[in-house]
């Protein structure tokens, strides 16, 4: 008959893979490690455009601003006003403030930044600054 040896740390490990499990690597909005609000950055020969999902959100939260090579996005997502939270069965749609901060590496002209929300759908299109942009050179014999 085989003596089991008394490991005082697979106590220690079981509650720490339970506490992962239940928890599951989610973050307060709910989308594991992915940050909130989930973006789109495409670019153009001109431009570089941000779309942030942000469902529920008041554009009078929302505040938007460029720096350098960076965006900010902050805002908050307000509970619900008629539905009290005693009442909810299950939400899985976290509330509060949020801050994204996106680098982009390229210089931007901060001063033609425009932003648009429209269906939860924040839309940020940014112009490369002067000396970023690429110019073609013409080569002389």
């Amino acid at each position: 008959m085989a003596t089991l040896l008394w490991d005082p740390w697979r106590e220690v490990r079981r509650l720490r893979e339970e506490a992962s499990r239940l928890f599951d690597g989610t973050s307060a909005f709910g989308l594991g490690d992915l940050e909130f609000p989930p973006v789109t950055v495409s670019r153009t020969p001109d431009h570089v455009v941000i779309e942030a999902l942000l469902p529920g959100v008041d554009r009078e939260t929302l505040d938007v601003t460029a720096a350098g090579d960076k965006v900010t996005i902050k805002g908050e997502r307000k509970p619900e006003r008629d539905v009290p939270a005693e009442s909810h069965h299950r939400r899985e749609r976290a509330t509060g403030h949020f801050v994204r901060t996106i680098k982009l590496n390229e210089r931007l002209a901060a001063d033609q930044t425009k932003a648009t929300y429209r269906d939860g759908i924040l839309r940020v299109e940014l112009s490369y600054a002067p000396e970023a942009r690429t110019h073609k050179v013409a080569v002389n014999g």
